[in-house]
């Protein structure tokens, strides 16, 4: 275990969770920038994260709050090319941290805990002694011992699994998962779908059962398989793979570009000298502690001090830029403040409950938007049916199974079925519990019925909600 989070090693391989966590970051910091004061200032309406359950957080001024964003621009900035990257992690922390907490629905998010868990890590190690201006401006860096310690990594690779882990302990106990409704779903919506390929694979049901069964064992299998040798990549792969899916089909912000960023984690000194031989770089022979040694300056086994040697006329004039930059962002942002949103100027009658009951009592409800989809199939399987739904032989059990996406009321449900010629063959009423989300009736078909095309109606409250044709056959072909 003291070899597992404390053997020195190259400090390249936090190097690179650095600059891809603080890009993620950076882009989504960028996004938030142009409604700074309409999401965390008084101006605005901000949304504290926990508002009853202890102190909220201050919230500032419009002004204030554009500083607050610009300046997390420049930290995060600073972060990702190394240049004081401890002091400029802290900020970042402190001031995405200060901000999330002020804003829940679309600041506070998954992605956002896991940027500060890294941005944590990287203000107490060695994250800005590889690839960095940190290590460009130290004047002293071909003398001193810069390897570090594993524990930063190795914690990255605990929260990973710890992600996956919770995620599928989640998908385990939602019923609507492994039957593809919650992946569809989010497919279809407008806040979390829309992609071309995401509406496209919203269409393949097969497919998306497949893909909601294979996400929960993926994210099982995943924490065990990456810490043997001869699964690791394979597992860092299916991974990244999983990652880059879910950008294609789903619009969940920086998370899937966070996560490639924690994976990072998981690389070894090994898959950088791998990396050199496939892009024709001539291989380097290793040093201690798995590093190469024409740089020397990582070669050693402790690391005693940061790269930047206290006292030194580089560090003061590298320090007094930062400073400088600093309060450039902060005029800028003063001077680039907007004029407060209209939102903020209008005064908002507040309506009382029976206001509001008799609003909603004049909305006229549609029943049919209740219902999700219907389907037909020969079998019957755990909430979906299988089978051809087009075509049935006579003497068999068509099955009629109904997904209703909202039911906050009991439902009067119909299942009618009407014969060739148009009268009813058989009908089926029953009431569904807000409880529940499907329903589902058989329609035993005779054997010397008349052969031809059927309609299945579902009628909701005495109106008809859907229709579906099929085709009744003397065999099964």
């Amino acid at each position: 275990m003291n070899r597992f989070f404390f053997a020195p090693e190259s400090p390249r391989l936090l190097a690179i969770v650095r600059i891809a966590a603080g890009a993620a970051l950076l882009y989504d910091a960028a996004r938030h920038w142009p409604h700074a004061v309409e999401l965390y200032s008084r101006a605005g309406l901000p949304m504290p994260a926990f508002p009853d359950a202890g102190p909220v957080p201050p919230i500032p001024s419009m002004t204030m709050a554009n500083v607050a964003q610009t300046l997390l621009l420049y930290v995060l900035a600073a972060t990702m090319i190394g240049w004081w990257t401890r002091t400029s992690a802290a900020l970042s922390f402190v001031l995405l941290g200060w901000l999330s907490l002020l804003d829940l629905p679309a600041t506070l998010t998954k992605s956002t805990m896991i940027g500060l868990h890294a941005l944590l890590l990287m203000s107490v190690s060695g994250a800005g002694r590889a690839w960095s201006l940190d290590s460009a401006l130290d004047p002293q860096r071909r003398r001193r011992t810069l390897l570090a310690a594993a524990w930063p990594r190795r914690l990255m690779q605990v929260l990973v699994c710890s992600i996956y882990w919770g995620a599928a302990v989640t998908k385990i106990r939602l019923a609507d998962f492994a039957t593809g409704d919650l992946l569809e779903f989010s497919l279809l919506s407008d806040a979390w779908g829309g992609t071309r390929f995401g509406l496209w694979l919203s269409t393949q049901r097969p497919l998306v059962v497949a893909v909601s069964i294979a996400t929960v064992w993926f994210e099982l299998f995943f924490p065990v398989l990456i810490w043997f040798r001869r699964t690791r990549r394979w597992a860092l792969a299916a991974a990244v793979v999983f990652h880059v899916a879910l950008a294609a089909t789903m619009r969940l912000g920086i998370f899937p570009y966070i996560m490639l960023a924690a994976l990072a984690a998981f690389l070894e000194q090994r898959d950088l000298d791998q990396l050199r031989r496939l892009t024709l770089v001539p291989p380097l022979k290793g040093g201690p502690g798995g590093v190469a040694r024409d740089d020397r300056q990582f070669s050693g086994s402790t690391p005693p001090h940061p790269p930047l040697v206290r006292g030194g006329t580089a560090v003061w004039t590298s320090a007094s830029a930062y400073v400088a930059c600093a309060i450039a962002a902060a005029f800028a942002a003063i001077s680039l403040a907007p004029e407060a949103p209209m939102a903020a100027t209008l005064e908002w009658p507040e309506l009382h409950a029976p206001d509001v009951d008799v609003v909603l009592a004049e909305q006229k409800l549609n029943h049919a938007d209740y219902l999700h989809r219907l389907e037909l199939g020969s079998r019957l399987g755990y909430r979906q049916v299988f089978g051809p739904s087009e075509r049935f032989a006579a003497g068999a059990v068509v099955y009629a199974l109904a997904r209703f996406a909202l039911n906050d009321e009991p439902l009067d449900l119909d299942w009618i079925l009407l014969a060739p010629d148009g009268r009813e063959v058989a009908r089926h009423s029953l009431r569904l519990s807000p409880a529940l989300s499907y329903a589902s009736v058989p329609f035993a078909i005779p054997a010397d019925a008349p052969l031809g095309g059927y309609q299945l109606i579902l009628q909701i409250a005495g109106v008809e909600a859907a229709r579906r044709p099929f085709v009744l056959t003397a065999t099964d072909d």
